[in-house]
């Protein structure tokens, strides 16, 4: 029983033979610190490398794809080995606490940004084919 892509991923590597390892943390939250600066929440799960850098991250370039597919957002930290707060539901934010945090760095946020800005070219780009196509 699988949920997404992930565990695909996973067998075929088990098929092939190819070496892989999991993670040495449980997947923290890429987002943003609360005021009070001891929890970083946001609607992503972030995964690390054997540096306890970022790697990626699961969810989106959009802030929270579930409530609005126009808005962007680069987040602004990291937290690994904390406790989750899990939202309610899908469409409410998560925060971890607790944890060790990280601030996302300069090359991050330009990944991030870049990213952001082709997201937005093809999303317009589809628009305006799927306008043409309508006509």
């Amino acid at each position: 029983m699988g949920y997404g892509d992930k565990e695909s991923w996973w067998f075929g590597l088990e098929l092939s033979g190819a070496q892989y390892t999991f993670e040495d943390h449980y997947g923290g939250m890429l987002g943003y610190m609360n005021a009070d600066k001891n929890k970083t929440c946001s609607f992503t799960i972030a995964h690390f490398d054997e540096h306890d850098s970022l790697l990626w991250y699961n969810g989106s370039l959009l802030k929270n794809k579930l409530i609005n597919a126009t808005e962007f957002d680069i987040p602004t930290h990291y937290m690994l080995d904390g406790v989750w707060e899990k939202g309610a539901a899908k469409k409410d934010m998560s925060c971890m606490k607790e944890g060790k945090v990280k601030e996302t760095s300069k090359e991050e946020r330009e990944i991030l940004s870049n990213s952001i800005e082709k997201a937005k070219d093809v999303d317009e780009r589809i628009k305006r084919f799927t306008t043409l196509e309508g006509n």
